[in-house]
């Protein structure tokens, strides 16, 4: 049994290496891609040392809950200022950093959009339905886990500074509730200046709310479809906003334009795609970052 263990382990370390290098080869026109493994990883962590049962399913801790794997991209523009602005992706349910990258676009998207940050993809729950973020729901661990990302950066020779400029955080689906306790209980709240949230608006709106009200310059975007499961928390989230005398903007995702983004702060996208095609059939994360406060650094 341990000799089986240690040969799916180095099966594992190969496959993983050999991913790495294919998305560093992909990319590499566009910018750098790397890859680390944190100390301050969302798994393993206590709560998931038995794994997941979700609807009679067993989700392992050794398959699902043990991959402290960083994704990081740098973009070939990217010029060093004294501090430097960071953008966090989040995939779903059922999925991994590396292959939600390239399924939906998201170097590409990033890159394109111009805008001078960095762009991390931190692992959570690996190919498995849930949504619990692990150890980044606990108090102050978003701020040491990029700390340790910097540092690496720093280490490596990729950045000379340490300080954190603004921070961007976008995430699909099942990442509403990781973003949300991040954006409460992560240690950088006031660094955080936009949240983009694609279809996955299922809960953890109060925290929301809370974290739009701190700040009249944060920005908001929700993008959300019929059939995600997202439409009901939403249209209650915009009748909480309106209650509390909170301005937002609403259209039809056909009938938004550049200056709509441009000119508003808290903004609901009705889409007439699917769950996972808000992210990017339309450039969406593209557009966003483009018309977001990131442009003009």
């Amino acid at each position: 049994m341990k000799s089986l263990n240690l040969f799916s382990l180095i099966t594992l370390i190969l496959i993983t290496n050999s991913c790495a290098q294919d998305l560093s080869e992909k990319y590499s026109s566009l910018g750098n891609v790397l890859f680390y493994q944190l100390e301050h990883s969302a798994f393993p962590e206590a709560l998931r040392d038995t794994g997941h049962i979700y609807k009679g399913t067993h989700y392992p801790k050794d398959k699902h809950y043990n991959d402290r794997t960083a994704l990081v991209f740098i973009p070939k523009h990217f010029h060093e200022t004294d501090s430097i602005n960071f953008v966090y992706y989040f995939h779903g349910w059922m999925n991994n950093i590396k292959k939600a990258v390239v399924t939906y676009d998201i170097i590409t998207q990033f890159e394109k959009s111009g805008v001078n940050a960095i762009l991390i993809a931190a692992e959570t729950a690996y190919e498995a339905p849930d949504s619990y973020g692990g150890n980044l729901e606990k108090e102050n661990f978003f701020n040491l886990q990029l700390n340790e990302i910097i540092s690496k950066l720093k280490y490596d020779g990729h950045i000379s500074y340490s300080n954190i400029g603004k921070i961007l955080l976008a995430g699909h689906s099942g990442a509403f509730r990781v973003m949300a306790h991040m954006i409460e209980f992560g240690g950088l709240t006031s660094n955080i200046k936009e949240v983009y949230l694609f279809d996955a608006l299922y809960s953890q709106t109060d925290k929301y709310i809370k974290w739009i009200k701190a700040n009249n310059d944060n920005r908001f975007i929700n993008i959300y479809c019929d059939n995600g499961g997202t439409k009901d928390e939403t249209e209650k989230m915009m009748e909480m906003l309106k209650s509390e005398n909170v301005d937002y903007f609403l259209s039809e995702e056909m009938d938004i334009t550049n200056s709509d983004l441009l000119e508003n702060k808290i903004i609901f996208i009705h889409s007439d795609l699917g769950h996972s095609d808000v992210i990017y059939k339309r450039e969406q994360f593209y557009k966003y970052l483009s018309s977001g406060h990131l442009r003009k650094n």
